[in-house]
């Protein structure tokens, strides 16, 4: 007897060191993992990060141009009109760092799922509000800026002030409609397959890989 308790004793001891060797290799496979979110993210945010110093480079531009322009009314709005796009971009950007920073690694993998899958989400609405108001500071403003601050022509010359009216006007008319399909249809677009696969899109690639990695994570906890 004492030499079959002392053999199972040995065992027990053998399962527990295997146990603790199972254990922290899962550990290890667990936190190779989390790189593999970490990583993407990581780029994502360096991504944003040169988003905001194209935008913060740009504001002074058109600062300038407005200053060197103030007595000329007709390059004055659409060079205002074009500032005030990017200062709303450059918030959108800097609320899509912030949350990414916040991102935390510490806790439950579903927190991590749900805070990118928020991030995602933001990036998506920041497009569409940007594309939204941007339908207004993209065409004529911009055309108007770009012609005469890097080439020195004035495009009221070759367009008219009938057409630069009109298109702007359309642009603010398309505004209220677009508000109205979004709140009409959002939910039902933001669910749809074709959102996802866009969200993906304008997320990029690291994004992605992020919500993947993070949705093995998962799995792997589950085993």
């Amino acid at each position: 007897m004492t030499s079959l308790d002392a053999m199972k004793s040995a065992w027990e001891a053998q399962d527990r060191k295997i146990d603790e060797v199972l254990r922290i290799n899962r550990l290890l496979l667990a936190a190779a993992k989390l790189d593999r979110v970490r990583t993407p993210l990581r780029r994502f945010t360096i991504g944003l990060g040169i988003e905001i110093v194209l935008l913060v480079l740009a504001l002074p531009v058109v600062g300038n141009f407005i200053a060197s322009n103030i007595a000329e009314v007709r390059y004055v709005w659409p060079a205002v009109v074009l500032d005030l796009w990017l200062i709303l971009a450059l918030s959108f950007t800097v609320r899509q760092l912030v949350a990414a920073k916040r991102i935390a690694f510490d806790r439950s993998v579903t927190v991590l799922q749900s805070e990118i899958a928020d991030l995602r989400m933001l990036r998506l609405r920041a497009l569409r509000w940007e594309l939204l108001l941007g339908q207004i500071a993209w065409w004529i403003p911009f055309l108007i800026v770009g012609l005469k601050l890097f080439f020195g022509v004035d495009a009221y010359h070759y367009l008219g002030a009938t057409f630069i009216a009109v298109n702007l006007l359309f642009g603010v008319a398309l505004i209220p409609m677009a508000i109205w399909l979004a709140k009409r249809y959002g939910k039902a677009w933001e669910n749809s397959p074709f959102a996802h696969k866009l969200a993906d899109l304008v997320a990029g690639e690291s994004l992605k890989a992020a919500r993947n990695y993070a949705a093995a994570l998962s799995d792997f906890k589950r085993v």
